[in-house]
Parts: structure tokens; sequence; C-alpha cells
């Protein structure tokens, strides 16, 4: 699709987009803790300023985060397959972090923002989709999560058997070729891919580790609770697992390094559906491949 015509879309569904955040906002409190709303901004090729037709959908994020305190953001940015691995990520890191200085401006609460990333280009289905929506790859989007009122969402409920951080260094340096270290304190929202903002000190732990040991090569595994079917839970679990890759990507380390998997719920410590079960197999580990 012509970016153009992209524009002049996006203009119909700016308000069409407005009112249905609206009326999600007031049903939030019905809803599952899981519900989540994606809104998309869109960019002009090698471009990371915000066009201003794309200011309405902003504020209308705003304004959900405004009113409800239960909400966060988390911002993602994208981009299509021209330009190098390390540029993509470039360009789309600074998509992301203008988004964010766009809602900071706005008087958002910084603890609202659970996370602020660029995650390099879309990783097309095929060739086809890669031909026809290149336009629709060029992209933020803000991902808008109703945190759970349960205690599972609470750091008390964290599994007591965390690692700290010194422990993930210390640890990973004892491992031989072909161990695992499970890194309990690596957490997501629930039901998606987007990283709790107390998980980027561990893997700041981990990537120390990996700029620490050069010939340090690792595989990244996801895993989940036995609650989502099968497929459902293995494309989780890899989407998990590649945002810590891209985390690593985007901050120095090698993709050569860095290998990922999602095993969805195929690999339980605890077969069973209880609420500590579920905290023990949502996880991920780290397996060494080299060193």
């Amino acid at each position: 699709m012509p970016f153009d015509l992209l524009l002049k879309k996006t203009e119909i569904d700016c308000f069409m987009k407005l009112v249905v955040l609206f009326i999600w906002l007031s049903v939030s409190n019905l809803v599952l803790a899981q519900k989540q709303d994606t809104i998309t901004i869109y960019y002009k090729i090698d471009e990371s300023s915000i066009q201003k037709i794309q200011h309405c959908k902003l504020d209308s994020v705003v304004k959900v985060l405004k009113d409800s305190a239960s909400i966060k953001v988390a911002i993602y940015g994208y981009s299509d397959h021209s330009g190098t691995d390390q540029y993509n990520l470039n360009l789309t890191d600074a998509r992301a972090k203008k988004v964010e200085t766009y809602l900071l401006n706005k008087g958002i609460n910084p603890n609202a923002i659970s996370l602020c990333i660029g995650k390099g280009k879309v990783q097309s289905k095929g060739t086809n989709d890669k031909l026809l929506s290149e336009p629709l790859h060029r992209k933020v989007e803000l991902i808008l999560i109703k945190a759970q009122d349960s205690p599972t969402n609470k750091n008390t409920s964290i599994s007591p058997v965390l690692a700290d951080s010194t422990s993930i260094v210390i640890r990973m340096r004892n491992l031989n070729i072909g161990d695992s270290l499970v890194l309990n304190n690596i957490n997501f929202e629930p039901a998606s891919s987007v990283i709790l903002k107390e998980s980027i000190k561990p893997l700041k732990e981990l990537l120390k580790v990996l700029l620490e040991s050069p010939t340090l090569k690792i595989e990244i595994q996801g895993h989940t609770d036995c609650t989502p079917a099968f497929e459902k839970a293995r494309i989780l679990s890899t989407d998990r697992a590649r945002t810590i890759c891209d985390f690593l990507i985007r901050n120095g380390i090698n993709s050569n390094r860095l290998q990922y998997i999602g095993y969805g719920n195929s690999r339980p410590i605890i077969k069973a559906i209880t609420e500590e079960a579920g905290l023990k197999n949502r996880r991920v580990e780290i397996k060494i491949i080299d060193k």
C-alpha cells in the first residue's frame, strides 16, 4: 500500500481507534487481566520523527494511561527489511524513544511505561507478506495491558527460589557446555512477550556475562505454564525468547552467539495446574552452547 494512502487510512482509523479505546477503558474492570490492546503508528522510510497525523492515536493512549493507573504500556519499534540489522535496530530504537518522549512530555508517569525498545526489522511470514506490507512494517506498536489485580502480579508472589543479580553472573561462569540455568527473575506481562520493568536488571546482568566472555554462546529457551493450548503456548514462549535475544543484540552482542527457541508447555517443571506450578513453569532458561 502506498504510504500516502496509508496515511489517509490512518486518519479514519485514528478516530475509530480513539472511540474503541474509550469503550475498552470503560469496561476494563469487567475483562480478564490478560486483556490488551495494540495501538500502531506508522513512519516514512528511514524516518523516526512522529508524523502529526499520528498524534491523535498517541493522545488517545495518553488519555487511557492518565485515566487508569492499572494500565501500562510497552513501546516496540519496528522497521522494514531495507538496511543492515544494526541500522534497523538503531532506527527502531529511535522511533520507540521518541514515542516514549512524546508520552512523557504529555505528563505520563514514567512508571506507566513498562518497556521501550527497538526490535529491528519485522520478521515476515513469507515473501509475499514482505513485498505487499513493507510500509506497514515501518511502525511503533504501543501495547496497552491492564495489570492483574490478583497477587500474582506483585513481587511478593514471585517464587522465592530467585537468583539475585550477582548469582546470575557467578552461576553462569560456573556452567559447562550443555548446562542450563533457569532465570526465574525474568518475567513477562500475562499472556504477552512484554518484559516487566523489574526484569531489566537481571537482563543487564546476563548482558554483562556475555560482554565479559566474548566466546560464550547461549541458547535462550522460553517456557510457559500448562494453561494455553499447545500451539499458542509455543508461539508465546518463542516470542518471549526472541524478545530477550533482541535485547542482547541491541546492546552489542553478536547474533551469531545467540540462539532462541520456544518450548511452550511441553517441558513443565511441575505437571499440575496450580499457581505454584504456573510460577515455576513460566520461565526462561539459558543453555550454554559454547565457551
